[in-house]
């Protein structure tokens, strides 16, 4: 059996995408991912140079493969956001290339992470482990 079949690394070119309106610009843009068997881990890393006129939740597209389910990854580094104390949190969208981004503060319920959330100079490094 060739193991080529179960192991595999590329890159991948992750996108921010805004809900309902608005655009970015970046000032980097990339991704590294391995897959073994059914589970991929992902890096990427996108930092903002401009925004304008977001309106809507903020997610990620771009995955190396769909999801296979909902499953939760971590922001390793979140600078310039608008409002400062935030945790944010991301999850795959079962059966898509793409994440949602949720953000809490304190002890509030989690509620997506808005356009609004974003400056001009938000940079945003993260990690996802997800079955495919």
């Amino acid at each position: 059996v060739s193991q080529s079949r179960y192991y595999e690394e590329g890159t991948w070119t992750p996108a921010l995408s805004i809900g309902t309106s608005g655009s970015v610009s970046y000032a980097a843009q990339s991704g590294e991912y391995t897959k073994i068997g059914n589970t991929v881990y992902v890096r990427a890393t996108i930092a903002l140079s401009g925004i304008s006129s977001p309106v809507g939740a903020i997610g990620f597209s771009g995955l190396p493969f769909a999801a296979s389910g909902n499953h939760s990854g971590y922001f390793g580094i979140v600078r310039q956001l608008a409002s400062s104390g935030l945790v944010v949190r991301l999850y795959t969208n079962n059966g898509q290339t793409t994440c949602t981004v949720s953000k809490n503060n304190t002890d509030a319920a989690n509620v997506d992470l808005s356009g609004t959330d974003l400056t001009a100079n938000t940079n945003l490094y993260f990690g996802l482990v997800y079955r495919v």
